[in-house]
């Protein structure tokens, strides 16, 4: 099934202050540079690198992000490159992340390195620095860091006048992950470029932006204004010049207090145990901020977690098509996830039924849309949602004729066998009922590629409405079909506001 369900829950936390020894941030705040160890961006404007495949994902938006690419002004991307700067106010309506948002041209100064490290020295460094901000008990040990580095970089047609030099450091484990904002001392000495035509008028922005309308951005006081000068003297760490935000599995978007050259503490306040996963994970799951998550190389909702192994899912069929019976006819579905393909199969049917099921082609498609290969982060696949526990039913009107589907599943584990281990084994029940047409007998239908959009329209709800058309010896015959999914939602993560 080509629909995509896309499914986003909001992000990052606010760090309390526990460094009362406050120093601006000097090039020793600043995590190891050059171009002795990084990549680095070719020179000129508007510039953005390949894409660069990550070795540990990055948790972004509860999104694990694989890949990314660097812009020379001021961002990352998660969703393809950005170029051109476009002189917009947050939200860009792309996934992002922004130390320093503007229209940068390195063309006669600065470079913008950029690498992914797993140095232990560095992840170590990380995982203090984490620590003196965050909730102490985090016990968050990074597995790599993503490091970008903008040195000495000019506003678009002002060169050398001033320059800026700044960091992004992502430390992430595959589950969660933090992102530093570091401004050198003195080093914002501009924020707004000379005006390229048909471009608005903005200062410098920082901040989060998911790309999706329903959560709106987060930005650092003072984005897009002449506060945007202040970065590297204030703060929300209580270092001046460093900004930390703990990002991913979190369900309350909050804003962190800017502190401006604070020199108290702010105490801890208490929390739940954000640890604590009540409904039970997968084997092949961890639980983070009270969410179960599948480890890498595993897919589902933590709750049941599946390997990229090939594996069966069978069910038992039963209804009324055409006036004949099915009883007790076998389905049986091969997931090769390496090919990001399904095969489905029905045996045992009675003689009559077997051509005219070749319309109902959206049962193969349930199972392709359960598990299909999802698009680097930004989107699940069925399983991803449901865990494989879900209720399906569909209506498919021909016109004179009309025929009802209802699939109930249980779930499968990670070799294909059910979880209720009743005999005979059953991962789903499939119940068809109805009229179908007869024009397929002796003949095979066939189906153009078409996209399906869902809506999710409450917790653990989609539904889909569509008109739809098949061919039988190149006749084109038309349908109207509307799909509901339902499922137990898989309890949100908790957060505490640290």
């Amino acid at each position: 099934m080509a629909g995509v369900i896309k499914s986003w829950l909001a992000m990052l936390a606010c760090a309390f202050l526990t460094w009362s020894n406050l120093h601006a941030a000097s090039v020793d705040q600043f995590y190891p540079y050059g171009i002795t160890i990084d990549e680095s961006l070719d020179i000129g404007d508007d510039v953005a690198s390949d894409k660069y495949n990550l070795d540990i994902p990055i948790v972004f938006y509860s999104q694990r992000k694989s890949e990314v690419w660097i812009s020379t002004n001021g961002l990352i991307s998660f969703d393809g490159p950005l170029k051109e700067y476009a002189g917009e106010l947050f939200p860009l309506g792309r996934e992002v992340v922004a130390p320093f948002y503007a229209d940068i041209d390195t063309t006669s100064s600065g470079d913008v390195f950029y690498r992914e490290t797993k140095e232990e020295a560095e992840l170590n460094q990380a995982a203090s620095d984490i620590s003196k901000v965050f909730r102490p008990d985090e016990a968050f040990q990074p597995a790599s860091l993503l490091i970008v580095t903008w040195v000495n970089v000019g506003a678009f047609y002002q060169r050398f006048t001033k320059l800026n030099t700044f960091q992004l450091v992502i430390a992430t484990d595959a589950f969660r992950s933090y992102a530093f904002f570091i401004y050198m001392d003195n080093s914002i000495n501009w924020i707004q470029a000379d005006l390229k035509p048909e471009i608005a008028e903005v200062s410098a922005q920082a901040g989060f932006d998911s790309g999706a309308q329903q959560y709106g951005p987060i930005v650092v006081p003072g984005s897009g204004f002449e506060e945007a000068l202040n970065w590297d003297k204030e703060s929300n760490t209580g270092i001046p010049g460093v900004w930390m935000y703990k990002i991913g599995y979190l369900t309350v978007i909050e804003q962190p207090e800017v502190n401006i050259m604070t020199t108290t503490p702010s105490p801890a306040l208490p929390g739940p145990d954000t640890n604590e996963c009540p409904q039970g994970c997968s084997a092949n799951a961890v639980c983070i901020e009270g969410c179960c998550v599948c480890k890498l190389g595993y897919y589902g909702n933590g709750i049941s977690c599946l390997g990229d192994d090939a594996l069966w899912v069978n069910g038992k069929v039963y209804g009324t098509v055409n006036e004949e019976d099915i009883s007790n006819a076998g389905m049986y579905v091969y997931v090769a996830v390496d090919e990001a393909r399904t095969y489905t199969a029905i045996s045992k049917l009675p003689p009559l039924t077997g051509y005219p099921l070749q319309i109902l082609v959206i049962l193969g498609e349930l199972m392709g849309w359960l598990f299909a290969a999802a698009s680097t982060g930004t989107s699940e696949n069925g399983f991803s949602i449901t865990g494989g526990i879900m209720n399906y039913s569909a209506t498919m009107d021909f016109g004179s004729e009309r025929v009802r589907l209802d699939v109930e599943m249980s779930g499968v584990t990670s070799d294909g066998t059910p979880q209720d281990m009743q005999i005979p084994p059953k991962d789903m029940i499939v119940r068809i009922t109805g009229t179908l047409p007869v024009n397929t007998v002796g003949s095979q239908a066939t189906y153009k590629d078409y996209v399906a959009d869902y809506t999710k329209t409450q917790p653990g709800e989609y539904r889909s409405e569509a008109s739809r058309s098949y061919f039988v010896d190149n006749k084109e015959y038309q349908f109207d079909v509307t799909e509901m999914i339902t499922f137990k939602s898989a309890p949100l993560p908790r957060t505490s506001i640290v």
